[in-house]
């Protein structure tokens, strides 16, 4: 009897050493990160077989292009970085608008990491003399700094000072964007006497006119609407008061923030009760209400929740739940809400999302996997480069 007693525990405890074992196997591969070169080369020929005949969306892949550039020019691979930047040029060329303005300056700073100042220059030009940027860089001057601090560490002040006066329309906008690129790179002295000089020019074109008399002040009254009270109340966490003030006004208003200040609280049930059938905001409550449901595992509630209105439930609301689930971890009730989608656009999405979350939670073995799924390929990128941002720190 006691030999049978042992013998028992010896299979007990063996069976649960390979269960063990296996579920460390399973885990170790849904963990383990893909070699970085790989990633590299895939994100790459990714991101270079981009069918330039049809638009774009550049912004969405902007970052991710650069930084395949970057890791290429950190490996002292100057050609490769120049096969992405000028594939990138010509896709953002398609797309236009304002961020082919900040893709040539970002582009023109890597040139310029590379030694190639002479195009560094020449896309500079380019983006100064441009029309888009007389009306971008005024609002947006960030890449226009980024390339003058670049700038400077291989040319002279008097240089950049003469490739910012080019400019035909905003000289004193450039040569104020190489001041701040000045002060930014530690150089005080010099950005005040910039600063200076381009105070004095402005001053010598504004016309002299007669100083009008001062007039007296009035104080202007404040005139608070209810969202501003509720935007106070829930900064001061007083939910109970933001509450009772939505229940006191006309329904008309959009009161989306208290519905997500319920959700934080853990009350999805008393924001559905208070914002569910308001007119305006009541069909994207449901939705909130619905991927918090999601993000906790509970996908059959959260299918419940657009089931009350039966046009809410289609291919994209079931993909933004397969989002939330994924991003609270819950990967199986993730993808099984996925690949129920028809395919298309919204399980590409869908499958992209999950794979994102996937690398979030440090299952980088999966999210490869699993981004073999995606298609087209463009939406595939995103996946590729989270992993190597990982891979590389």
């Amino acid at each position: 009897m006691r030999r049978f007693r042992r013998a028992y525990w010896v299979a007990l405890l063996g069976a649960v050493g390979l269960a063990v074992a296996i579920w460390w196997t399973l885990e170790y591969q849904d963990r383990r990160m893909p070699a970085t070169q790989v990633l590299l080369e895939e994100a790459t020929q990714t991101f270079l077989d981009v069918d330039e005949s049809r638009p774009v969306p550049i912004p969405n892949y902007l970052g991710d292009a650069l930084f395949l550039a970057d890791v290429w020019i950190r490996q002292e691979q100057p050609e490769r970085a120049k096969a992405v930047l000028e594939k990138l040029l010509r896709v953002a060329k398609n797309f236009g608008c304002n961020f082919y303005t900040i893709a040539r300056l970002e582009v023109a700073r890597r040139y310029l990491q590379v030694g190639d100042v002479a195009f560094a220059e020449r896309l500079a030009m380019e983006t100064l003399t441009d029309e888009i940027a007389y009306f971008s860089l005024p609002t947006q001057p960030e890449p226009l700094v980024a390339f003058f601090q670049h700038y400077l560490k291989v040319k002279s002040l008097a240089e950049a000072q003469r490739l910012a006066a080019r400019a035909p329309e905003l000289p004193e906008i450039a040569l104020s964007v190489l001041a701040t690129a000045l002060s930014l790179n530690g150089r005080y002295d010099e950005a005040r006497q910039l600063w200076q000089e381009i105070r004095q020019q402005l001053v010598a074109t504004v016309p002299d006119t007669t100083t009008p008399a001062p007039q007296p002040r009035r104080p202007e009254l404040p005139t608070l609407l209810p969202y501003d009270m509720l935007q106070y109340y829930l900064q001061m966490g007083d939910i109970e008061a933001a509450t009772r003030l939505f229940e006191s006004v006309p329904d008309n208003g959009d009161w989306t923030m208290l519905a997500e200040k319920l959700l934080e609280a853990g009350k999805p049930e008393r924001a559905l009760e208070l914002l569910a059938t308001n007119r305006i905001v009541g069909t994207r409550v449901r939705m909130l209400v619905a991927k918090h449901y999601a993000k906790q595992g509970r996908a059959d509630k959260a299918i419940a929740v657009l089931e009350q209105i039966p046009s809410l439930k289609d291919d994209y609301a079931l993909a933004e739940l397969a989002q939330a689930a994924a991003e609270g971890g819950h990967f199986r009730k993730a993808l099984a809400l996925a690949r129920e989608l028809s395919e298309g656009e919204a399980r590409s999405q869908a499958l992209q999302q999950v794979a994102l979350q996937m690398v979030r939670h440090g299952y980088y073995g999966s999210a490869y996997r699993l981004s073999r799924e995606v298609q087209p390929k463009l939406l595939r990128l995103s996946v590729l480069t989270a992993l190597l941002r990982k891979a590389v720190g």
